[in-house]
């Protein structure tokens, strides 16, 4: 698994990591680290987690501040799975957005006989359209919406994170049946369902 983000505090990045290997699969994540007191590689929950490039708080306000370290990386993990897929043949690569692009870190495992799926959490040209106050018609989110398109086409499989985008992405990037919607699961290890009994606790809840 690819993943520009804190993998600790990332659940549906975890999520899907840990029930892989609750099924006997191996793990490798390839994430963010959050400080330095962070270790660079650990084993959580059977996870095995390479912390690749320091990430010390979210401080990104321009667009080259959010792009030049996304590239960068892009670059580092892009070089960690190549020297991984080579010294132990990946059946599949999970890229998750953001940015769409890392998809093409996993260029050599894809290259040679591995699967691809880029996860999709946010989609992109309206996230940044929002954030930026850009016009849905710029050349900024123009582009952005042809690296959807490309990045898309790149991969084996696409995973949308909810049915309010499917009919979006379909529409612009991918075809129907290459497409498959996940929503984030709760984990049942920490929320379990309980019966709710009516009286005074009902009662303050509600006033």
């Amino acid at each position: 698994m690819i993943a520009y983000s804190y993998y600790e505090s990332d659940s549906r990045v975890m999520r899907y990591a840990e029930a892989l290997v609750q099924r006997g699969d191996s793990v490798e994540v390839f994430a963010l680290r959050r400080n330095l007191e962070m270790p660079k590689e650990e084993v959580i929950s059977g996870v095995k987690v390479f912390r690749i490039q320091d990430r010390f708080g979210k401080l990104e306000k321009s667009k080259s501040s959010f792009l030049l370290p996304a590239l960068r990386f892009l670059a580092a993990s892009s070089w960690r799975v190549m020297r991984g897929h080579r010294r132990r043949h990946y059946d599949l690569v999970h890229a998750h957005n953001v940015p769409d692009f890392l998809a093409f870190a996993a260029w050599y495992p894809k290259l040679t006989g591995a699967k691809l799926i880029l996860d999709i959490h946010d989609i992109l040209p309206e996230f940044f359209a929002s954030k930026f106050g850009w016009s849905a018609h710029s050349n900024l989110v123009r582009g952005l919406e042809l690296v959807e398109k490309i990045s898309a086409a790149f991969v084996d499989h696409v995973i949308i994170s909810n049915h309010l985008w499917l009919d979006k992405y379909m529409a612009r990037s991918a075809r129907r049946e290459k497409c498959s919607v996940f929503i984030n699961h709760v984990n049942s290890r920490v929320f379990r369902p309980r019966q709710r009994s009516p009286g005074r606790y009902a009662q303050e809840v509600w006033h």
